[in-house]
């Protein structure tokens, strides 16, 4: 039996199935956790987006129709959540240094292979740097930085998520290549002959 697309899943549970909306959670639960905590950069604020991802989806889910990927669809509800929570927050700075400063950032689990304490430091220092530099670009250039790089969408992919055309994206995500280079370019160059 042929594994149903996300568009067959999600016909399903337009019309009732439980079990195909689980499916497609299942499918998606943590590539949209990862796409919104790399932008937030807020373990628990990505939790709770993408949870209401996942419920808007639900909500919507009688209106839904074909007209594009289903998961084309999904991301741009996700992406519409981190921008509305953006402003949000912008609006209600009272976070403190101190509160910042206690925050722990999940890390990712490095491959079998060990490496050495010098390299170890290395990675992490070109992690943390790349996040800053990631999180310092205009809102809608991280969001395409995000799904270029992490999500591995197209450039259509993202333009529909968007809601500009591919050209504009090709533009944007050149400019914010550009400007994460300018702004990583002491650190790689001190960093050549390693």
């Amino acid at each position: 039996m042929a594994t149903p697309t996300d568009e067959e899943l999600m016909l399903q549970v337009k019309r009732g199935d439980r079990s195909a909306f689980n499916a497609i959670m299942d499918r998606y639960e943590k590539p949209v956790l990862n796409m919104i905590y790399r932008y937030l950069q807020d373990y628990d604020g990505a939790q709770d987006l993408m949870q209401e991802t996942f419920l808007r989806v639900y909500k919507a889910r009688e209106r839904y129709e074909v007209r594009s990927k289903f998961s084309t669809w999904l991301f741009q509800i996700a992406v519409n959540l981190c921008l509305n929570e953006r402003r949000f927050r912008s609006y209600r700075r009272h976070d403190s240094i101190e509160a910042m400063a206690g925050q722990e950032v999940p890390r990712e689990l490095e491959d079998a292979r060990a490496l050495s304490p010098e390299e170890l430091s290395r990675k992490a220092e070109m992690a943390s740097l790349v996040r800053a530099a990631v999180q310092s670009l205009p809102e809608e250039e991280r969001v395409m930085v995000i799904l270029a790089k992490w999500e591995e969408k197209s450039y259509e992919e993202i333009a529909e998520v968007m809601g500009c055309s591919v050209d504009a994206v090709k533009s944007r995500l050149y400019r914010a290549k550009k400007m994460l280079r300018e702004q990583l370019k002491d650190f790689i160059t001190e960093h050549e002959g390693i």
